[in-house]
């Protein structure tokens, strides 16, 4: 078929000379025999072509909606804005870094470390099955390196003194922590109840990668969510709302005392059936991630976060509040009143907790598919303050 319509195209192209009319003639006839012959191939073309343009035509997308963001503010340990670094050097195995900020990944080059100086090393390759995360202890010390499925070695480096990696047993993942970044908890991958744990005290002078074992079978469809300073472990049970179940076990005795805090009283009923739709989902991929452990003994749990999706509100037009517990007294003893997450072109722009620091609450300042900026919340005077821009950054940051 393209030698016809070859033919026929260089016809086409003799026929634009001047020749007398037999010669037009026989040419027109010929010319008519190759069409007959051509025609689906010339079909097909105009079919090609007619896609080929709708592909090219480009296509309005939907309008970038640009954020508006707070009045800056500076903050110990975090840059005022973080840009992509894809020249940035691999994390050199002979020097500490120093205390990290932030990770992050770009989907195409991987993980990044942020040092609080600013300066940034990669990490590692992008997502995928088998590729290992990272991220950062609460007290930004250690840098965590795990698989997904726990198919390698979780492990931990020192970025303030260490070079050397920590390597933990075959097997076991991080599942909490600790506030102040002292006390790690490393569970089996894929156990439904928290089994056998083992609690690692990186504080000590040698760190025994075994930790202390601790037999948690008597706890079923609990979690582990937070341990405290003294190193008694907190579990959350799921499917509870709308506060989860709290439990306090001593790792050593296994001495176990329950919290029991009145929320209802402190909530609305659709504050309440954000909670009981969250509580549900947990019951099913075990995550306590609206729970918020402070360094103080306080839990910080935010009303509106949901536990199947981070971009947005379960329930639009409920606040994103923060009430204050003291863990200890079992009372609620604050309301913090946090932006409302509201819609924006193509999504939503939320606040989320991230976590506490001398000055105030910090907060992730999202919208769907991208993480815009770190902000300082005040509680006394309910002022929000930008901490770091990362509205140039590609994906999701840690």
């Amino acid at each position: 078929m393209s030698t016809v319509l070859k033919d026929l195209l260089a016809e086409l192209a003799e026929d634009a000379k001047p020749y007398d009319v037999r010669v037009r003639a026989l040419r027109a006839g010929k010319r008519r025999r190759l069409a007959r012959r051509a025609a689906p191939g010339l079909i097909a073309l105009a079919v090609l072509a007619s896609v080929g343009l709708a592909v090219l035509r480009p296509t309005p997308g939907p309008e970038r909606y640009e954020p508006a963001l707070p009045p800056r503010i500076s903050l110990p340990g975090y840059p005022a804005v973080v840009e992509p670094r894809p020249d940035a050097p691999w994390l050199s195995n002979d020097r500490a870094p120093g205390v990290g900020a932030i990770v992050y990944v770009d989907r195409t080059l991987g993980y990044f470390l942020v040092a609080a100086d600013g300066a940034q090393y990669r990490l590692g390759k992008p997502q995928g099955p088998s590729a290992e995360s990272y991220s950062l202890s609460p007290d930004h010390r250690w840098l965590v390196s795990a698989e997904p499925q726990a198919r390698s070695r979780t492990m931990l480096r020192d970025l303030t003194a260490g070079t050397a990696w920590v390597e933990f047993p075959l097997y076991f993942t991080p599942v909490a922590w600790s506030p102040d970044g002292r006390w790690l908890v490393l569970g089996l991958y894929g156990g439904g109840d928290p089994g056998r744990v083992r609690l690692i005290d990186l504080h000590a002078p040698v760190i025994d990668p075994n930790g202390l074992e601790v037999d948690l079978h008597g706890f079923p469809e609990n979690q582990v969510a937070s341990v405290l300073g003294d190193g008694r472990l907190v579990l959350a049970k799921l499917g509870t709302y709308p506060l989860p179940d709290l439990t306090i076990v001593d790792p050593h005795t296994l001495e176990q005392h329950t919290v029991t805090v009145d929320i209802i009283s402190h909530t609305s009923p659709e504050e309440r059936q954000v909670l009981a739709e969250s509580a549900a989902i947990r019951a099913m991929v075990g995550v306590t991630q609206n729970l918020t452990f402070t360094t103080d003994g306080r839990v910080l749990l935010q009303l509106n976060r949901s536990a199947s999706t981070a971009e947005g509100p379960m329930i639009p037009g409920t606040s994103a509040d923060v009430l204050v517990i003291d863990l200890e007294r079992q009372v609620v003893i604050q309301r913090w009143k946090l932006p409302a997450p509201r819609p924006v072109p193509g999504g939503w722009e939320t606040w989320w907790v991230s976590t506490m620091v001398p000055e105030g609450l910090l907060l992730s300042h999202q919208m769907t598919g991208r993480f815009l900026s770190l902000e300082l919340f005040q509680p006394g005077t309910g002022q929000l303050f930008l901490v770091t821009d990362m509205t140039r950054l590609p994906s999701w940051t840690q």
